[in-house]
């Protein structure tokens, strides 16, 4: 899954976003939206690209 922030802010689990801000989620982990403004989000899901190049850091975002 992925979150692309259009407008406002919010918290996705622990993780603050902002305008601009896109995220990769592993499709497992319950996602909590909470936003502290009105804010827009394109959520997409995608099928799961794990073994497909992409180390674990990767799918789980910790590298850019």
């Amino acid at each position: 899954v992925f979150v692309y922030v259009l407008s406002g802010s919010l918290r996705l689990s622990d993780r603050p976003l902002s305008v601009g801000d896109q995220i990769r989620a592993d499709e497992e982990q319950r996602l909590l939206f909470h936003a502290q403004v009105d804010s827009s989000i394109i959520l997409v899901d995608v099928p799961s690209s794990k073994g497909f190049g992409y180390d674990s850091e990767t799918l789980k975002g910790v590298r850019a």
